[in-house]
């Protein structure tokens, strides 16, 4: 396949014919959306450990209530809500099905991530159906990758790719180097379709077995330029995708929008500290321990007294989000 070339592709069965919009659909309507789908989950758990993998009535139901796309941008559809909202959905699923939690959390993350992407790209998944998913393996020392004309050469064998039997896309982590020995230059993703790498069934756990967290793997791959992402790019600044999707959420730096959640007001002198959100499963899978805020990223500098929030986080429109929509619910 040229690099200019678009890749045509059938979205898989469980997607929804019609897709509906669920712009508008606020916060709080989502997180009841979420907590009506426990009993049938809960029900389902059994099925879906013994699956190992997230279940088709499960997914379908997670579709048909707008979930997998809380975090999409508004313009193809999606509700484009506080990042909060993936950590309190996580956290009503897992008190009935952590592998269902997991794989949600995963999955719907992944449109925020394609947000970042070139603007061919977002249109080459969302315009054949914005209900698409995407899984990831973000191991990135397990691919290597090569610059070639018109993109980058990509093998690799990947673990922990959670959702991966459910998305027809991946987005592949790997490594690129200047010289064979040499050091890495730069961390990249490679989003690739289903019927480009080959899924590895390793997955026997016995825990959250119903994520299918399987290997992936392929070889001297051919990647277009638009279709890979440098990491470097989830830094809160300008991206490819900036034109399209300019609201705060897809200004947000990619490390914390991955562990932790702030809010306001933060007092003159004291501690400032993300305030994380995320629950770790206790033995029965169902019960919820905080993860302390002290092993969130920056948690022990102190902000100097009548001084601004970080510069990162003011320079990602996060610090000034009126307090309502980004502060914890309940």
């Amino acid at each position: 396949m040229s690099a200019s070339q678009p890749f045509k592709w059938t979205p898989s069965r469980n997607l929804p014919a019609k897709p509906p919009s669920f712009a508008g659909v606020g916060y709080d309507e989502m997180l009841q959306r979420a907590r009506s789908l426990l009993p049938a989950f809960a029900e389902r758990a059994a099925q879906c450990e013994k699956a190992r993998q997230l279940i088709d009535e499960n997914e379908r139901d997670l579709h048909r209530t707008g979930l997998f796309r809380v975090l999409q941008p508004a313009r193809v559809g999606g509700a484009e809500l506080d990042l909060g909202i993936i950590v309190e959905v996580c956290a009503e699923l897992a008190k009935v099905c952590p592998s269902s939690s997991w794989n949600f959390g995963n999955l719907a993350s992944h449109h925020w991530m394609l947000a970042y992407y070139e603007p061919e790209t977002q249109d080459e998944i969302w315009d054949v159906s914005p209900d698409t998913l995407i899984a990831t393996s973000l191991a990135f020392p397990g691919g290597r990758g090569r610059k070639v004309d018109g993109g980058w050469e990509v093998s690799g064998r990947w673990p922990l790719s959670s959702g991966i039997d459910n998305s027809d896309w991946n987005m592949l982590g790997f490594q690129v180097r200047d010289q064979e020995d040499g050091p890495v230059v730069d961390n990249r993703f490679a989003l690739v379709h289903r019927s480009e790498y080959e899924i590895i069934d390793t997955w026997h756990a016995m825990g959250l077995a119903g994520t299918g967290s399987k290997h992936v793997a392929c070889s001297k791959l051919f990647v277009p330029d638009r279709r890979s992402l440098s990491a470097w790019a989830f830094n809160g600044k300008p991206h490819a995708g900036s034109k399209l999707n300019p609201g705060p959420l897809f200004r947000l730096p990619g490390g914390d929008a991955g562990s932790a959640r702030w809010r306001a007001p933060w007092p003159a002198g004291r501690r400032w500290r993300p305030r994380c959100r995320w629950f770790r499963a206790g033995a029965g899978g169902g019960s919820r321990r905080p993860i302390p805020a002290g092993s969130c990223p920056g948690s022990t500098r102190r902000r100097r007294p009548g001084s601004s929030p970080p510069s990162w986080l003011r320079q990602s429109g996060w610090a000034h989000t009126p307090p309502v929509q980004w502060a914890r619910r309940g």
